[in-house]
This record gives structure tokens, C-alpha cells and sequence, in this order.
């Protein structure tokens, strides 16, 4: 896999870690075979942004960390120098049947994934950081590093080689599980990663072992719909048209759409024009470009990322679900970015119900994703207890209850009524 050449040539600035070195150029070049995972096909989470709180609860907890390390110098000093070593010593250890050797391969095929990663986030490390940004810290004291902070290669290393040698080793699964913690854990202690650099490698980690680990898997990454897929979802919706022909509905297909749109819309307080949805929901049916069917961003954003669910297929990776969202568009967000998962902490505002720790949301989502929920309306309330993003989420979980309903707009109608919320609430 060639690395694109916009990460080759980086910006100067003190908040990225700068350029790669050649040696890292032909690490990320050599791709990752064993490893049925593509870079688009990974979420897009963002690190902690400057001087947010989030930031800061980051500093804190390296510092505190840092002053006063959870595991012992010897360790610390093994897991930075050789962190595999850690776990062949406990597969013999405990006289475990497992091929060290095979996994240590598959190892450098992640090596290769993560530094693509560490130069797409270009994070500065935390001794850089403190250094620029003058923040008391004996920065001086800490080891060098030479490529980027996030996600850290440690972290992703050692949950994969936990998930891998439990998969076949059960009964060991909850010790091995702590060891990755604690290498993880040596990585802060060190004052060489942020507590956000460990939190995604773990998923990162934990991600490409399920996929390694799954030999049905297939690479899901979604990209930019090209004129030919847009004509390929549109043939999605056209099929829905036809089996609700044939129903005993007594509305149109086309009657459905709008009156999903309109009342998506209604419950989070946008009103749209009804006869303006009708003629945009007209055009889009007959195969017009979304950006042609209507001058309503609503409307609009609502159509476009319909198309984008049924582009999509089936929503079972998380980064379909940031492809569906991002297809709701910047203009109709109030806070946050399209396809960018939530950094802060929230709270519904009727129960008080405390959101997925954005920490947690990548994995939180993949398990989402993953779990199989005959009840459809169910997995959508699961959805938006999530609430992944900073805006949008019950547009885009509705949208995605349409994917997951094969775009029966009556059905999903019937759902979305008068006591749609108050059964959000009572589940919360």
C-alpha cells in the first residue's frame, strides 16, 4: 500500500510531529497482508483538540501517572525496549499452545498499519508538547521518540497479541487482557503517550484482532461515492418502491419518503416545506443528484445521506456509521463535524442519562455494530444511547434504522410517531 504522497510533504508547525523519516516511508509502504483491515475502513477519531477539557484531564492523568508510576521500573524498562518479549515469556511461562513466531509476523504487518496511522494524526508527543507549550514538566528527562503520539504502537500491539493468544488460550484471557494494560499503562508511566494515544491503540488493537481472528471477514472500506454507486444506491430505493407497490399500504412509496423526511426533521424542531420535500423526495426517486433536488439544506441532508446508508449496504463498522453521518453535511450540524465522532462528555436532556464516554465510543460502536438485534427499533434506541457524535445522532440513527429496515419508510413511520421519544425516555 503506497503512502499518499500529502503525508510526505507536512507543514512545519509545533502542534504535528513533522515529516517521516525514510526508514518510517518504507515501514508504511509495505502494507499489512495478514491483516484484513484498510485505513478507510477504520473510524476517524480525533485526539483530544488544544485547550480543550479533554486536553487537559489528558495532561493530568499523564502527569500524575508520570510522578507516580503504576508499574515497576524493570517493567517499564522491558516493555519499552521489547514488548512482545513480554508475552512470549508468559505463552512459555504458562506452557501455552501458541505460535509466537507466526504472531510475531503478523506483528510487523501491524507496525506497518499503526505508523500509517501516527502520520495521518501527526500528533507531537508529550515531550514535544510540554517543550512548545511551556507546561511545567521535566520533559527533559523523558525518552526520545521518533514518530508520532496517536494512537500508540504499544497499546495496539498489546491488545492485539491478548486478543490473539486468548482466542485460542480462553482460560487466560483475563490475565493476558491485564498484561495489556499494563504495557499500556507503561506507556503513560513513561510520559511517552497522552492516556488518549493508549485509549484508541487499544481499539486499534482490538479492531484488527476481530478481523484477524474472523476468517469470514472482508475489507469494508467505505470511499466517496462515485456517479456509478450513486446510480447503484438509487437502485436500492427503486426496489423498496416496488415492494411497497405491491403492499396493502394505501399510500405511494414516494408519500412515505416525505413524510419520513418531514417528521425526522420535526423532531429535532426543523420545520421543512411540504410541498418543497415533495418535489425534492419526486427528483430523488427519478435519480436527480441530491444537490439538484432541493435548495432545502434539510431536505438535502436527509436525502444525501439516505443515499450514503444504502450505498453502505449493511451498517455493521463503524466507519459506515461516520460514512452515513458525514452524508448529513456540515450545514445542518450545530456543533461538532460531519463523520467525527463526540470528544466531550453528554447528557440527554430530559433524563439525565449519561451518553458513551467518548472514550469508550469507538468500541462501543464496533460492539454495536457487530451484535445482532432482531429487534431493529431496539438497536435503534441502543444507537442513540450511544450518541456518538457531537449533532445529528437522531437523524443519523433514524437513517440508519431506514438501512436496517430495507428503506421501508411506512414501517420505520410507524416508528418514529407520537410516542417515539417517550419510548427513547423509558428506555433511558
Amino acid at each position: 500500500m503506497p503512502i499518499p504522497i500529502s503525508r510526505l510533504f507536512l507543514k512545519e508547525d509545533d502542534n504535528i510531529h513533522g515529516m517521516p523519516r525514510q526508514k518510517d516511508v518504507i515501514e508504511m509502504s509495505k502494507g499489512w497482508p495478514y491483516i484484513n483491515v484498510s485505513l478507510e475502513e477504520l473510524p476517524r477519531v480525533n485526539y483530544p483538540e488544544f485547550n480543550s477539557k479533554e486536553l487537559k484531564e489528558d495532561i493530568t492523568h499523564l502527569k500524575d501517572c508520570y510522578y507516580s508510576p503504576i508499574c515497576d521500573n524493570d517493567f517499564l524498562e522491558k516493555c519499552h525496549k521489547k514488548p512482545f518479549s513480554i508475552f512470549r515469556d508468559y505463552v512459555e511461562a504458562n506452557n501455552l499452545d501458541y505460535d509466537m513466531d507466526k504472531l510475531d509476523k503478523i506483528n510487523e504487518d501491524l507496525a506497518s498499519l499503526v505508523l500509517n496511522l501516527k502520520y495521518m494524526y501527526n500528533r507531537p508527543r508529550p515531550k514535544k508538547f510540554f517543550k512548545v507549550h511551556d507546561i511545567h514538566f521535566p520533559y527533559d528527562d523523558v525518552k526520545d521518540s521518533n514518530t508520532p503520539s496517536y494512537p500508540s504502537g504499544h497499546a495496539a500491539h498489546a491488545f492485539f497479541n491478548a486478543e490473539m493468544i486468548s482466542k485460542q488460550n480462553p482460560q487466560h484471557e483475563m490475565r493476558l487482557k491485564i498484561l495489556a494494560e499494563m504495557v499500556s499503562q507503561s506507556r503513560i508511566d513513561l510520559g511517552v503517550h497522552f492516556p488518549s494515544d493508549v485509549q484508541f491503540g487499544r481499539f486499534i488493537g482490538e479492531y484488527c484482532s476481530s478481523k484477524c481472528l474472523d476468517k469470514k471477514s472482508k475489507i469494508q472500506e467505505v470511499k466517496v461515492m462515485s456517479k456509478n454507486d450513486s446510480r447503484q444506491a438509487r437502485d436500492v430505493f427503486r426496489h423498496a418502491m416496488k415492494r411497497h407497490a405491491s403492499s396493502n399500504h394505501g399510500t405511494t412509496y414516494l408519500d412515505e419518503l416525505c413524510e419520513f423526511i418531514i417528521r425526522s426533521n420535526q423532531i429535532e424542531r426543523y420545520t421543512v416545506d411540504h410541498r418543497e420535500t415533495e418535489l425534492a423526495c419526486e427528483s430523488f426517486l427519478n435519480g436527480l443528484p441530491v444537490e439538484y433536488c432541493s435548495n432545502d439544506n434539510y431536505i438535502k441532508s436527509h436525502l444525501r445521506a439516505l443515499e450514503a446508508a444504502a450505498h453502505c449496504g449493511e451498517i455493521d463498522t463503524p466507519s459506515k456509521v461516520q460514512f452515513v453521518h458525514n452524508g448529513l453535511g456540515i450545514e445542518v450540524l450545530e456543533r461538532g463535524e460531519p463523520g467525527i465522532f463526540r470528544d466531550y462528555d453528554h447528557y440527554a436532556r430530559s433524563t439525565g442519562y449519561q451518553y458513551t464516554l467518548p472514550k469508550n465510543i469507538p468500541s462501543t460502536v464496533n460492539d454495536w455494530c457487530s451484535t445482532h438485534n432482531d429487534d431493529k427499533f431496539e438497536r435503534h434506541i441502543l444507537y442513540e444511547c450511544i450518541h456518538p457524535f457531537s449533532d445529528g445522532n437522531g437523524r443519523s440513527g433514524r437513517i440508519i434504522l431506514c438501512c436496517d429496515m430495507g428503506f421501508d419508510f411506512a414501517a420505520v413511520n410507524d416508528m418514529i410517531g407520537s410516542d417515539y421519544i417517550p419510548k427513547i425516555v423509558a428506555y433511558q
